[in-house]
């Protein structure tokens, strides 16, 4: 996959002008592939699924925090919400599945629907 997107911003350069606008243009316009979708992130209090929810809200998802703590769980929901994202948290542990069913009803009932589910943790 990622060679795919090497391809793709280089062929977006070829396209545009090498004016400075022409570069913003193609930022935003990478930086919005999430814009408007739901993504659920098991294991996002800390590592890998945190910054991967801050990635996420960057480019315009609607992140749905889990983890087992609370505290820490706040902490990135308030972090992506002062950088302008939209953000809420679920404390669940993901080995029992009654927790699960929770993590997408919380999710529908805030958004409605659930685009992306990223399973960091386990």
């Amino acid at each position: 996959m990622f060679p795919d997107f090497v391809n793709y911003i280089i062929n977006k350069r070829k396209q545009a002008s090498q004016t400075q606008h022409s570069l913003y243009c193609i930022r935003e316009e990478i930086m919005d592939r999430l814009k408007g979708k739901v993504a659920i992130i098991t294991g996002a209090t800390s590592g890998m699924g945190r910054d991967t929810a801050y990635v996420f809200a960057e480019e315009g998802a609607k992140v749905v925090i889990t983890g087992r703590d609370e505290a820490r769980a706040k902490e990135v929901v308030d972090t992506i919400k002062k950088n302008g994202g939209e953000a809420m948290y679920v404390i669940a542990d993901i080995a029992d599945r009654s927790q699960l069913d929770k993590i997408v009803d919380e999710t529908l009932a805030a958004y409605g629907t659930v685009d992306v589910l990223y399973n960091n943790a386990g």
